[in-house]
């Protein structure tokens, strides 16, 4: 294993643990923390170095792109029943009508038999870019890494002068403008539709991003 990285793994690994319990304890896998890390971790070490080294060097903020790819592989895993972590131990899946899973929005991701975590670092790689090319405002920024990257419920989601409502009406200006651009570009094969109440805000940004496109 590369040196710089087994170093980021033990420095990051504590708060990647934490991650993972929340969202194990939010699916009902009690005491399934370290075993859906530890399953993340095994499929991480087996791509390519050099890819985990790019993101790795891709700082946002006090986190590097490599922490967001392991907390939405993570949160993955705990969630998806089609996940490698949750497909390998059906028999420790919980069977508890009172969990919602509908509210946690994961996509299924089918049964084919593909390198899932390949597919999902490519997938987190094409919004990542997206994203570093929008104009969004630091606010917008901050509530989409909330929500998208960690996972954490709007409720809990402290920030001075901002309403529960104005936090939503945010992050889904900027999950709109990432639908419609995924399907402009071929990534996605149904063509979304913004929410009248942001549609101004959001037409904007497509906007701008098409005026910087590099062809």
């Amino acid at each position: 294993m590369n040196i710089e990285i087994e170093k980021y793994i033990k420095k990051r690994y504590d708060r990647w643990l934490d991650y993972s319990s929340f969202h194990t304890e939010q699916a009902g896998l009690t005491e399934q923390s370290v075993d859906v890390l530890n399953e993340v971790m095994i499929s991480l070490l087996k791509k390519d170095e050099n890819k985990l080294i790019e993101l790795l060097h891709r700082k946002k903020g006090q986190y590097c792109e490599l922490d967001f790819y392991v907390l939405n592989m993570v949160k993955m895993n705990a969630q998806s029943d089609t996940a490698p972590y949750r497909s390998q131990n059906r028999n420790k899946m919980p069977i508890d009508i009172n969990v919602d899973y509908s509210r946690l929005e994961i996509e299924d991701y089918g049964e084919e038999q593909t390198d899932k975590a390949s597919e999902y670092l490519e997938n987190f790689k094409d919004i990542s870019r997206i994203i570093d090319r929008l104009d969004l405002s630091k606010l917008e920024k901050e509530i989409f890494t909330f929500v998208f990257t960690f996972g954490v419920p709007f409720s809990e989601i402290k920030i001075d002068g901002c309403s529960l409502k104005r936090l939503y009406d945010l992050y889904n200006v900027v999950k709109d403008v990432l639908s419609i651009i995924l399907f402009q570009e071929g990534k996605i094969q149904k063509c979304p539709k913004a929410r009248t109440k942001v549609k101004i805000r959001v037409k904007s940004l497509i906007s701008q991003y098409n005026l910087t496109k590099i062809y």
